[in-house]
């Protein structure tokens, strides 16, 4: 048996000694102890619960950059109930999708080399991917999701020309 699974302390006939108190007894997290009756003192049974593994310290969560959490927060606005409606397998391709959309999108607003037309089109094509969606619905929000990255593409232009002046 391993150590981290079940540990009994040795049996003590009620003769030769008195039975040990629960004081005496070392307290430890995750230990249980179980002391006899009084009437049968033969023996003490300490029960060590089963530990988990120490395992590798879980890696802290990955900061993002201000420009990817804001191409994130503008393609995700206004999808809250699509996406909660959508099966489970519909919506881990659309997360993946998204997520490379957003990258995508965040590598031409942080290079400056963005077009509008190129925007729009990833942006509907994304979109698609919901089944069952209105195209004049899809239409609109890939326009004004563009329209919002465009702005934030030539925010983070006139912050880079502010700072190298």
């Amino acid at each position: 048996m391993s150590p981290e699974l079940e540990k009994k302390a040795e049996i003590r006939p009620p003769e030769t000694e008195a039975p040990p108190q629960k004081e005496d007894i070392e307290a430890r997290p995750g230990v249980e102890v179980e002391l006899p009756s009084d009437e049968t003192q033969e023996e003490v049974v300490v029960i060590e619960e089963e530990k988990p593994a120490p395992s590798a310290a879980a890696p802290p969560p990955v900061q993002k950059d201000p420009t990817t959490v804001a191409v994130e927060k503008i393609l995700e606005e206004d999808l809250g109930d699509l996406y909660i409606k959508l099966d489970p397998e519909t919506r881990k391709k659309f997360r993946a999708e998204g997520d490379k959309l957003a990258a995508d999108l965040k590598g031409m607003v942080e290079s400056f080399r963005i077009k509008a037309r190129r925007v729009l089109h990833q942006i509907r094509d994304w979109l698609k991917i919901i089944p069952g969606i209105n195209k004049y619905f899809l239409e609109q929000e890939a326009k004004i999701k563009t329209d919002k990255i465009m702005e934030l593409a030539e925010q983070e232009k006139n912050k880079s020309q502010g700072m190298v002046q």
